[in-house]
């Protein structure tokens, strides 16, 4: 792995965390998919968070790419 792609995974996992935070702070603000499932988009990257509230927490079932296999998730839901 080069410099430039070990620069690019941890600005992902960056992006993901901020994704996290954000999510946690406002569960409800962000794009429904379908009946509980919401998703928000990771900044600067092709995937998105996806997740549902539950009562007293958040459930993340995927952190998934928009193109790729992009319904692999509702399994797990």
């Amino acid at each position: 792995m080069n410099r430039d792609s070990q620069a690019w995974v941890i600005r992902f996992f960056q992006r993901v965390s901020e994704g996290f935070e954000l999510i946690l702070a406002q569960p409800l603000a962000w794009q429904i998919l379908s009946d509980a499932f919401r998703r928000r988009l990771i900044r600067q990257f092709p995937y998105s968070i996806v997740y549902r509230v539950e009562s007293d927490r958040v459930f993340v079932l995927a952190v998934a790419h928009w193109s790729r296999r992009p319904d692999y998730w509702k399994a797990r839901g």
